[in-house]
């Protein structure tokens, strides 16, 4: 049985543009990044949550394997030590305040 709460792109395409993401960017913490910005550091952990995705490389297995999957993030490519070190470094303010305005 799949344990995705979300198993159609389409669907979690269309969930992931109801929240404001873009309205997360922030200079200090994207200073320097090149494609993992806060904004869609944020995609991808709301993304992983929907979609069940239990691990930092299954969330680089599930982008690198489709195309649609790279183009909701804006991404090409990207590694499970790449997401594990901007979640480290993300402060917890900003998911609090996504939940605040996802509730």
């Amino acid at each position: 049985m799949d344990n995705k709460i979300v198993s159609n792109q389409s669907t979690l395409s269309k969930c992931l543009s109801l929240l404001p993401f873009d309205s997360f960017r922030s200079s200090f913490q994207d200073w320097g990044v090149k494609k993992l910005t806060t904004a869609n550091l944020l995609r991808i952990c709301v993304a992983s949550q929907l979609q069940n995705w239990e691990s930092y490389t299954q969330i680089e297995e599930e982008i690198r394997a489709r195309k649609d999957s790279q183009e909701l993030f804006g991404l090409s490519s990207i590694s499970g030590s790449q997401v594990s070190r901007r979640v480290n470094t993300l402060p917890s303010t900003m998911v609090e305040r996504l939940f605040q305005i996802a509730v």
